[in-house]
């Protein structure tokens, strides 16, 4: 909430909040939708970027995936609060490479080896509007 800065780190940062602590998991070949409640998302930083790591759990399968950005996009958007007072917020996107992935069910296991080369866009974003 006070961070005002466009870099990574920050002593304000508390930590990852999500908002939705929830995951939908479609499986095409055993062509059934998982739904996890248990999901957990850290990341930590190699050359400037980061590298998100997401678990996943339920009754009925696990999800692992770690995804590694290649490149940052930034936007500050900011706008008047209350006289004086402005709002603002920082909005990060990264393109990144699947470097990791593992699912298993009670009947299969699926890796990265699995689908071949695949990218994905993570978000991550701080500040108040």
């Amino acid at each position: 909430m006070f961070r005002h800065s466009i870099a990574h780190d920050s002593s304000l940062d508390w930590g990852e909040k999500m908002i939705s602590r929830t995951l939908n998991f479609y499986d095409p070949e055993g062509e059934k939708d998982y739904y996890f409640e248990d999901v957990k998302l850290t990341k930590h930083y190699e050359n400037g970027l980061p590298i998100f790591n997401v678990t996943a759990s339920s009754q009925e399968a696990e999800l692992s995936i770690e995804m590694a950005a290649y490149a940052r996009c930034v936007w500050k958007i900011s706008q008047p609060l209350i006289g004086p007072i402005w709002s603002w917020i920082f909005y990060n996107e990264y393109p990144a490479t699947v470097t990791s992935f593992q699912f298993k069910n009670e009947s299969r296991t699926a890796n990265n080896h699995d689908f071949g080369e695949s990218y994905c866009n993570c978000e991550h974003t701080w500040g108040l509007v």
